[in-house]
């Protein structure tokens, strides 16, 4: 995917570039339908909508237990496998604080 950001005529060649490549060689156009389609057979596979796809790939859009468990009992995978936990904000314990940040840090969210 190019971004919109930036050159407008660099994304122009290169979006020229790509559509020769995927026209021109069978290799690429393999690869292209490849990438193309592989969200739109998870979807279908696993019964979810347009927009719980789309919601995926969105920063702070919420997946639901159900879809997770839908998507894992397709790719036959655990959830752990499909997920990535990570912290919303650092919660160090180094030095001599005792422990004083992290607990901070857990009243401030609760």
């Amino acid at each position: 995917r190019i971004s919109y950001r930036g050159r407008k005529r660099l994304r122009y060649v290169l979006y020229e570039a790509a559509i020769s490549l995927v026209g021109k060689n069978a290799e690429f156009r393999e690869i292209h339908e490849y990438y193309r389609t592989r969200k739109e057979d998870l979807r279908l596979a696993a019964g979810l909508t347009t927009n719980m796809i789309a919601n995926m790939g969105k920063e702070g859009k919420h997946i639901s237990m159900d879809t997770l468990a839908r998507i894992c009992e397709t790719l036959d995978c655990g959830i752990m496998d499909v997920i990535e936990l990570a912290s919303d904000e650092p919660c160090t314990t180094r030095g001599n604080d005792n422990g004083k940040t992290e607990r901070k840090n857990h009243r401030e969210r609760h």
